[in-house]
């Protein structure tokens, strides 16, 4: 189909992820939660491997998720909650098939050290990144190829 290709996937994806951005889609944390699990099922379902476009998303998913850890002071009710807690949980999946996607984990260290570098002297805004990064390092931790290598350098000791 549409997303099979590597030249569509390459288009549909940070089409898919430039749509929460637009500020008819800031108020609608379950519109965000399905469009978050549509990228994680066509980034799961591609043949592409690790390139660019998976790391871009995966800057843009990250800046999404310290976004719903604290939505700039606004006060919800429990419903509304609830979705940005879905969002979240769909963001950290969609974290983990990309960064499984990749492969390798230096372009995510690379990405982890840009972003720390720009850490915002606003505490909350720095909190936020830091919860972000939090995710990510959980989830590179448990990537097959570094658990292998961390296999071999325990074996070898």
């Amino acid at each position: 189909h549409f997303s099979h290709t590597a030249g569509n996937y390459c288009f549909l994806l940070p089409v898919l992820v430039r749509h929460l951005d637009h500020k008819n889609m800031t108020q609608q944390p379950q519109m965000k939660a399905d469009i978050v699990k549509v990228v994680a099922s066509l980034t799961e379902k591609s043949k592409s491997e690790g390139t660019i476009v998976e790391t871009g998303i995966l800057n843009d998913m990250l800046r999404h998720l310290r976004t719903s850890f604290h939505p700039a002071g606004e006060e919800f009710n429990s419903v509304e909650l609830g979705w940005n807690k879905e969002l979240q949980l769909g963001i950290q999946e969609c974290v983990q098939v990309l960064a499984e996607k990749l492969g390798d984990p230096v372009p995510i260290y690379e990405m982890m050290a840009l972003n720390l570098e720009n850490l915002s002297s606003v505490a909350a805004i720095s909190r936020n990144l830091i919860s972000s990064l939090m995710v990510l390092v959980h989830v590179v931790v448990s990537l097959p190829r570094l658990t292998q290598f961390k296999q071999v350098i325990f074996y070898c000791h």
